[in-house]
């Protein structure tokens, strides 16, 4: 184990001393670090990680991190599994952070890539607020660090890492730290809407922020806000009644005009109010007619061809009925008759019925469809025609 370590020690002293080469080309070993986390706040931890690309076969290297210990400090170092681990060593935890590989008894190179090793690091608490850069470097910047068997020399191209320090979020609209979750007082929304009543984008964040105030109307039937001027769909116009011309909420007048039962009515039917005060009556005379048996008769009156009102008297002073001046059928025994056919011998007749009073005829027990004596008959039927008697012997003629 001793002989091991000696011969490590004599290696990392050989390779100090060769020449320092920073040439950085196309095909260098590439040597890269990745955090966790691009953001971290004080009291918070994040993970350094370093890895080499591009090995071009390597037996001995030496890779650095360089940090602000006034914002940081590293509390472990753990090797990466892509060399063997009986060959690293690192330094203290305090910057810059050394790890090294030796192994110059190998056999071959080592051509592997991946992961060297981890650092483990923690935000101070009195960190100021800030973007820190983790420098990945060579002890001392000479590149003869990296070594293979035939003690080559290589370009090396050497990456960082930015940690931002502080609070961070993603506008001045946040109030959610996106480190560590901290909730923080901000302003409202700052929006390009004209005005407080219209959404609008914060011009800060880009989110879509609904209006502060309401949109602000005349009436309930106002389409177009008094501030803004935005279009809404308004509430139906409000009336009291069918024939009323100006809205209730907001006065607009419409075209409504007075509806009559009649021609001859002065005041209007849905609102009541004398609308047609030059309205008349159309009115004419019936004549008086008697009953009969079977049919109402009616005494002198005049009646409106509007209404259908009736007066007893020509002036319209003498207010009546239609029932009022009826009179009614005198009435009179109706027979029913049954229908009978007719035959060759006598005549038929038809069901009907029959007033004997007034000797009317009807076809219908209802005594709707008048008719008379003639109607009614069913004429006598024609005789059959004689038919010749197949049975009598025929007659010869004379003189057989």
């Amino acid at each position: 184990m001793k002989k091991i370590i000696a011969i490590c020690m004599a290696a990392l002293l050989l390779l100090a001393a060769l020449p320092v080469s920073l040439v950085l080309a196309d095909g260098a070993i590439e040597i890269s670090g990745s955090a966790d986390k691009t953001a971290a706040c004080a009291g918070q931890e994040f993970t350094l990680t370093v890895s080499m690309a591009n090995n071009p076969g390597l037996v001995g290297w030496n890779v650095q991190a360089i940090f602000d210990e006034s914002a940081f400090e590293l509390t472990a170092i753990n090797f990466g599994t892509a060399f063997p681990a009986s060959g690293l060593s690192k330094g203290p935890l305090k910057s810059p952070a050394s790890v090294t590989f030796a192994d110059f008894i190998a056999e071959t190179d080592y051509v592997a890539n991946g992961v060297l090793y981890t650092a483990n690091f923690k935000v101070k608490a009195d960190a100021a607020d800030g973007v820190y850069e983790i420098a990945l470097a060579t002890k001392d910047n000479d590149l003869a660090n990296f070594s293979d068997l035939a003690w080559s020399e290589f370009a090396v191209n050497f990456g960082k890492v930015a940690i931002t320090v502080g609070h961070s979020y993603d506008n001045a609209c946040d109030a959610t730290c996106n480190a560590c979750g901290a909730s923080r007082d901000v302003a409202g929304h700052n929006t390009n809407a004209a005005y407080a009543c219209q959404a609008g984008k914060c011009t800060e964040c880009g989110a879509d922020v609904a209006a502060s105030a309401a949109h602000t109307y005349a009436n309930a039937c106002d389409a177009d806000c008094d501030v803004c001027g935005e279009t809404r769909t308004a509430g139906a116009h409000v009336y009291t009644n069918e024939c009323d011309a100006d809205c209730n909420e907001c006065g607009e007048t419409r075209v409504a005009p007075h509806k009559y039962t009649y021609a001859c009515d002065a005041h209007c039917a849905i609102c009541g109010e004398l609308t047609n005060a030059e309205a008349a009556h159309k009115v004419g005379k019936v004549e008086a007619h008697e009953p009969d048996c079977h049919r109402d008769g009616n005494v002198e009156y005049w009646t409106c061809a509007y209404c259908g009102n009736v007066w007893l008297d020509e002036a319209m002073t003498q207010v009546s009925n239609k029932k009022s001046v009826v009179i009614p059928a005198k009435g009179g025994e109706v027979k029913h008759i049954e229908a009978k056919a007719a035959t060759v011998d006598a005549e038929g007749n038809i069901e009907y019925w029959f007033c004997e009073t007034c000797e009317q005829f009807w076809a219908d027990e209802a005594l709707t469809q008048l008719t008379n004596s003639k109607n009614v008959i069913l004429p006598k039927l024609e005789p059959a025609p004689t038919q010749p008697d197949d049975t009598q012997a025929p007659t010869k003629p004379m003189g057989e």
